[in-house]
């Protein structure tokens, strides 16, 4: 409060009711010195026990009346950045005066005719004082912001706020939150709009989660990173094998061959293979493999699968997951002269796959309905392609033998031969 001298009624604080108790103490009484008013203002700022280094500085000066003033208050208060607002209550004002105490800071003038009118100039007076744009640890999210969000309620609009609870301090001090790659401030965007001046938040990953849909993929590499898979609903690559296979013990034999399939998840992900004919748990290690009954799989991303028709024998007739990494582990076959080839898959291809190896027209065994015919069948059926014998030997229109397969599969573009089935896998035993 100032008039003939300035009365300090409150200090710098955050508390609301202190400075309602100090608003109240105000009064209209008395003199009209300026000078005194700015001067007490402009001291919270230069006094020795002001130490802030990291907020604006600014200074709302209201006057009803005319009096004495120096202006070497205006060029002190510009040599400490300190922006003076100035409002002018009534017509005993000097608008010279204070147009040229705000103009000299930075600041800005307002006239007020009445007391109704202040309302209105201090919401102006606010959002001019805002710093909306520094982003002081340059995650491209300004301070300002990040600070609101911090301290907001938990969902915005509906929406769930993803800085909710966290300190605003443990967000500068990262300007990518989470460790993804992505700035704080490119997995969140502030956007106004420019005609109704409203401003909303995007969030287009969130900066508190690398893995922003659980779906086992960094956002950083993620290309969908809203939704399962990347982009285009991809969820992993499937690759059809037919080979030769040699070596096992009593159960070897050099002249049979195999054909299945190995799927490598690009996700985390639980494949229903409650209806094959059988299985093999991975869950512990390869090398650990044991026999199940056939349930859901579960797989995390980076993880492979294998999936294919026993062929052995009629009493063994059947799809199974993982058979041909136990017999690679446990009964050492070594699989050779391979030929595959690989297509990503999405979740749409993993049913249709799935939902032709349950078929009961394919759970049975003859000679002319074998690994060959069920893995060929299935990859035209999930690809809607055309692999067909030719001259190798026809049953059905599908290749009935791994050689005939194999012959096939080398005519695509697509193809490669003469690799390791460990390759595939990786083992760590």
């Amino acid at each position: 409060d100032f008039d003939s001298y300035a009365t300090l009624y409150q200090n710098f604080t955050s508390d609301h009711g202190l400075l309602y108790s100090a608003i109240e103490k105000v009064n209209s009484s008395g003199g009209t010195s300026l000078s005194a008013g700015i001067s007490m203002a402009i001291s919270q700022f230069t006094s020795d026990s002001y130490n802030r280094t990291d907020a604006y500085r600014f200074i709302i000066f209201l006057t009803d009346g005319m009096g004495s003033y120096s202006s070497s208050y205006t060029t002190t208060a510009a040599n400490n950045d300190i922006i003076i607002y100035t409002i002018g209550l009534g017509i005993g004002v000097d608008a010279n005066i204070l147009t040229a105490i705000a103009e000299g800071t930075g600041g800005k003038y307002y006239f007020a005719s009445s007391a109704t009118d202040l309302a209105g100039i201090y919401d102006d007076a606010a959002g001019e004082t805002i710093d909306y744009v520094t982003d002081s640890n340059s995650d491209g999210l300004s301070d300002y912001y990040t600070k609101l969000l911090c301290e907001s309620n938990p969902y915005i609009n509906g929406a769930k706020n993803p800085l909710y609870g966290l300190t605003y301090d443990s967000i500068q001090a990262n300007d990518d939150y989470d460790g993804d790659g992505h700035l704080n401030g490119k997995e969140i965007k502030i956007k106004s709009d420019p005609v109704t001046g409203h401003v909303y938040v995007f969030m287009y990953s969130n900066p508190t989660n690398p893995d922003t849909d659980g779906d086992g993929i960094d956002d950083y590499e993620d290309t969908a990173i809203l939704a399962k898979g990347l982009d285009g609903g991809i969820i992993g690559k499937l690759t059809l094998i037919s080979c030769y296979q040699a070596g096992g013990g009593s159960s070897s034999n050099s002249t049979s061959g195999h054909a299945f399939f190995v799927y490598k998840s690009y996700v985390n992900d639980t494949l229903d293979f409650s209806d094959f004919y059988a299985g093999w748990d991975s869950s512990g290690s390869w090398s650990e493999l044991t026999r199940e009954e056939s349930s859901e799989y579960n797989i995390s991303a980076g993880e492979v699968v294998s999936i294919g028709d026993g062929g052995l024998s009629e009493s063994d007739a059947g799809v199974c997951y993982n058979l041909e990494f136990w017999k690679y582990f446990h009964l050492k076959y070594t699989y050779l002269k391979n030929a595959y080839m690989a297509k990503e898959i999405t979740q749409g291809n993993m049913n249709t796959l799935i939902s032709y190896c349950i078929l009961d027209s394919i759970n049975y065994w003859s000679y002319t309905h074998n690994c060959s015919t069920v893995a060929c069948g299935a990859w035209n059926k999930v690809f809607d392609d055309d692999l067909t014998a030719k001259d190798w030997g026809v049953f059905a229109h599908l290749v009935d033998t791994p050689t005939g397969l194999k012959n096939c599969i080398l005519e695509q573009s697509n193809s490669s031969e003469d690799f390791k089935i460990g390759d595939l896998i990786d083992p760590t035993e």
